[in-house]
């Protein structure tokens, strides 16, 4: 079980790159295989109409942001590999790579650095292995992801000796419930609203299931769809009025979480799955910006098993219009 909780860094540059290339991978996986084969279903479980239209717009945004971004990642590949100037990028390749950087380290080396030619081809190799399983059909591939709006299906069943909280799913066995469930946190376990959403796996069949706290659902409805703030061409647009910090998108679109959630999946992304890493040695997970910021700055090797470093890395390219290096992005 993996729970949103209140949206609320040196070593070997060879690391950096395999970074680099890894997250270009994830994004590729969830937005050209996972998501989008026809080897699974996607079903809506939203009892209440107004929010499923909320939750489809947050799922198919979702499928659009991680195209873009492996597009935009790979687009600066070569430039990477080679260590070319910065000056020599374009300005859409330095805004990428300035979003990059910003949440996963430092990832361009100059050429005066002695082991970049060694790092660089260590990288390579490990991407190239990276790249032939993600070619490779995974045969624990879930067969159903479901979305909830809400947790309802869960019952409270006994607290454990650890004074852990299970649950029991009501629901039937063949649509994935029937069984306890250990959950770390629910949408009103403590009435502060603070879990944005969890996800967890049946134990029997192959599904994958979110919950989306409706008090979150219904905060997302009001914004609409962060597709919205890309215009016919493509180009992204400025995002509401003013100077807006990229938390406020991240809580205000559901799309984040989305993205989020489906790293969790091992049945998703096998090998390449994502966790929620300790932030600041505090046993708190790596959520929102001063957390994810800080594993870049100080563990970029955790930064990239991050959740929350690649949903906002997703989100921020989608809405390129600024780099975000401060997490700043400025409306005329």
């Amino acid at each position: 079980m993996f729970s949103r909780a209140g949206r609320i860094f040196s070593t070997h540059p060879g690391l950096f790159f395999f970074n680099f290339l890894e997250i270009a991978l994830i994004a590729w996986w969830l937005a050209r295989g996972s998501l989008s084969t026809e080897d699974w279903f996607v079903d809506n479980e939203c009892q209440n109409p107004e929010w499923q239209d909320t939750v489809w717009d947050g799922y198919d945004d979702a499928v659009k942001a991680a195209e873009v971004a492996y597009d935009y990642i790979m687009e600066i590949r070569t430039s990477v590999q080679y260590s070319r100037a910065r000056h020599q990028l374009s300005p859409r390749q330095k805004r990428t790579l300035n979003i990059f950087e910003t949440i996963y380290g430092k990832t361009l080396f100059d050429r005066r650095d002695p082991d970049y030619r060694q790092a660089g081809a260590q990288a390579y190799r490990r991407f190239d292995k990276i790249l032939a399983s993600l070619n490779d059909d995974n045969p624990q591939a879930i067969a159903h992801y479901h979305m909830f709006c809400d947790d309802d299906m869960f019952v409270p069943f006994l607290v454990d000796p650890q004074g852990q909280d299970w649950v029991l799913d009501t629901r039937p066995v063949r649509d994935g419930g029937g069984t306890v469930v250990n959950i770390h946190g629910t949408c009103d376990n403590d009435g502060t609203a603070n879990v944005l959403s969890y996800s967890w796996k049946a134990p029997y069949g192959r599904h994958y299931q979110t919950a989306y706290c409706p008090d979150w659902v219904e905060h997302w409805e009001r914004y609409g769809a962060l597709s919205a703030y890309r215009d016919s061409r493509g180009r992204s647009v400025p995002v509401l009025r003013g100077t807006i910090h990229i938390t406020q998108i991240a809580l205000s679109f559901m799309t984040p979480s989305v993205l989020h959630e489906l790293t969790h999946s091992q049945d998703i992304l096998g090998n390449d799955v994502l966790g929620d890493q300790d932030c600041m040695g505090r046993g708190v997970g790596g959520y929102g910006w001063p957390c994810i910021t800080f594993l870049a700055q100080n563990h970029p090797d955790l930064a990239a098993k991050n959740a929350d470093n690649f949903a906002y890395l997703v989100t921020a390219l989608y809405l390129d219009y600024a780099d975000w290096r401060d997490g700043l992005g400025l409306r005329d």
